[in-house]
């Protein structure tokens, strides 16, 4: 096997092969469970004065969050141009991430 056939064999099988939907939907049920994380911690938290390792938790953990939302969109909408394998983490990413946004939207800017 010479070279030329090695590279071929390896174009042929990366050919197709994306796989932006399962990191989306992981990135997703990354988001929930940090999301559920950080409500209860919040809620755990005592009184007005915190720790500043506690509030340091809090903002890492929020960050963290922002960075995962925004490359699970990216992930999604990859997937969609790509017109990969339509699964059930297809439709659950294509679902969750517009969701989350109007949730975030009703939250800070309608409910008062």
């Amino acid at each position: 096997m010479n070279q030329d056939q090695l590279i071929d064999d390896l174009e042929i099988k990366s050919k197709g092969t994306t796989n932006y939907r399962k990191w989306s939907f992981k990135l997703l049920i990354y988001l929930f469970i940090l999301n559920i994380i950080l409500v209860v911690k919040i809620l755990n938290s005592s009184g007005f004065f915190l720790s500043s390792k506690t509030e340091a938790i809090f903002f890492y953990t929020a960050a963290l969050i922002d960075l995962l939302f925004v490359a699970g969109i990216i992930l999604t909408l990859l997937s969609i141009v790509r017109k990969e394998k339509k699964d059930y983490r297809y439709w659950v990413s294509v679902i969750g991430y517009p969701l989350l946004i109007l949730i975030f939207i009703y939250f800070n800017f309608i409910s008062n």
